[in-house]
């Protein structure tokens, strides 16, 4: 597995408080992998894939472009390798699609408190994202479908519930070396990082970032336009969630302002007035 020599350990931290959080890494964007985050979670003592095989195996599931039950995904899963890695499931909201097991995940943490795209008023149409608890599910080999950064500035909080998940993150300053799609500029044209083509890619040697390795209980803190994939070294089920919050609206609000279709101005404007009135209440 490509380990560039810029790559650095994750910065780690146990349990963190909401302002030193936001002090230390919300505001100045910096990542953190925070261990035992979500110690508390029935989740963790329950989720397994023949739990979710054995409670909605017949469940329809939509994943990677193909119609499958939650019986069969899992039975993929379980048979995964690297050389044949099962379909990866991944933004499969869990308060739309799989409501009985919201309270497995609760409470949330302190930290992702304040979301403003959890708010009951936040006017989701269109474009814009929404702060939906979305569950991941892969096995041994699977990997994210694209290195990239997210949308709208938003922040991101993914947590590890059962096995293990390997991450990269690159700065923004890192742009430049991971290739953006000049088509797609949050997406990187690298669709392995930890396997790249470097005779077409040569100045992804050169990239410096964070690597780690999530475990179950543990948060990791991604910035606002920081560059992040992961990869499955083994059986994975984790959930992930955007954020907004005081560090990032500015940027957040402006990306809507500059991305949001111009052929409708009027509602344009009528929308970022709706999300400002919340962002200041």
């Amino acid at each position: 597995m490509f380990e560039a020599p810029g790559l650095e350990p994750l910065p780690v931290s146990s349990a963190i408080d909401r302002a030193v959080f936001t002090r230390d890494y919300a505001r100045p964007r910096r990542p953190v992998l925070i261990r035992g985050a979500v110690a508390h979670w029935g989740a963790l003592a329950r989720w397994t894939p023949s739990f979710f095989r054995e409670h909605f195996g017949d469940r329809p599931v939509r994943v990677e472009g193909r119609s499958l039950s939650f019986g069969e995904l899992v039975d993929a899963i379980e048979a995964s390798t690297p050389s044949q890695p099962a379909p990866y499931l991944h933004n499969h909201y869990i308060y739309h699609h799989l409501p009985e097991v919201v309270a497995d995940i609760e409470p949330l943490p302190e930290i992702w408190h304040g979301n403003l795209l959890q708010h009951a008023r936040f006017p989701h149409a269109g474009l814009l994202p929404d702060g939906k608890i979305g569950l991941f599910l892969g096995g041994d080999g699977a990997s994210f479908p694209v290195l990239h950064r997210d949308t709208f500035h938003t922040h991101a909080f993914v947590t590890q519930v059962y096995g293990t998940k390997s991450v990269w993150l690159y700065g923004p300053d890192q742009t430049k070396r991971v290739y953006p799609k000049p088509e797609v500029p949050t997406h990187s044209r690298i669709e392995h990082p930890h396997d790249p083509d470097l005779n077409t890619y040569p100045d992804f040697a050169e990239v410096r970032g964070y690597t780690g390795t999530l475990t179950p209980g543990d948060t990791l803190f991604i910035p606002a336009w920081w560059w992040h994939t992961t990869y499955m070294p083994e059986t994975s089920i984790s959930v992930s969630v955007n954020y907004v919050d005081a560090t990032n609206r500015w940027a957040f609000l402006a990306d809507i302002w500059r991305e949001r279709d111009g052929r409708r101005p009027l509602r344009k404007v009528a929308t970022i007035a709706k999300i400002a009135a919340l962002a200041w209440r």
